[in-house]
């Protein structure tokens, strides 16, 4: 399962935006465009189409699944709601992991305060 989590990196920044939102829990693709951070450093703006389409390929990579979630309101609609699988939540860590590596890498080359000069 290691070498099929280090295939998948590195995540598109979209990507990894989307996994870290949904580690809070499950998520209907309308409040994942809502929860992302886009306005924030490192932030990336999804498009709802885009959106869609990226949330449908990391579905079939297995690194989502499909949840139901009750919207509060009169009607208490179920919507097709995205969670991490073990596996998402896996290459979301890896993910995390490379990224910390590297910035340790930038700050050991004084790229980043912090570091060796």
């Amino acid at each position: 399962m290691t070498d099929s989590i280090q295939a998948r990196l590195p995540l598109r920044p979209a990507d990894f935006q989307i996994l870290m939102v949904l580690t809070s829990g499950p998520m209907h693709a309308y409040g994942i465009s809502k929860a992302t951070p886009n306005n924030e450093p490192g932030g990336v703006r999804l498009e709802i189409g885009s959106l869609y389409r990226t949330l449908n390929r990391l579905h079939s990579d297995g690194i989502l699944e499909e949840a139901e979630v009750t919207e509060p309101g009169p009607q208490n609609q179920t919507r097709r709601a995205y969670a991490l699988t073990a596996f998402g939540r896996a290459v979301a860590r890896a993910e995390a992991e490379r990224l910390e590596a590297v910035v340790a890498m930038a700050r050991d080359r004084a790229i980043l305060p912090g570091g060796h000069s």
